[in-house]
């Protein structure tokens, strides 16, 4: 960046001209995750599915339970299996919604 006044301008005025020279960089934007996707509540309304889902979903947390059991600790490990756990869930079983803009 430079910059320079010039008091001897051709101007009827008693300041002096300034003159800046900058060099502009492009801000580069970085782009946050997106937010959360929703689960489809629609496939939980179906009695037939409800069912199948939350008998996957038993069985996944018995099978944390035993293993949080056998080690008589429960620490942050067995917080996070339960948490994946519950996301494979929602991922895979119960999928995610279509976000459909309504426009009024």
């Amino acid at each position: 960046m430079s910059v320079k006044t010039y008091p001897g301008a051709d101007i009827n005025s008693d300041h002096n001209p300034v003159v800046v020279d900058i060099k502009i960089r492009r801000f580069v934007k970085f782009k946050l995750d997106p937010r959360q996707k929703r689960i489809d509540i629609r496939k939980l309304k179906n009695p037939a599915q409800r069912t199948q889902i939350s008998q996957k979903l038993e069985n996944r947390l018995k099978e944390i339970e035993r293993s949080i059991d056998n080690e008589f600790d429960e620490n942050i490990e067995s917080s996070w299996v339960l948490k994946k756990s519950l996301t494979t869930t929602r991922k895979t079983d119960i999928g995610f919604a279509n976000n459909i803009k309504k426009h009024g």
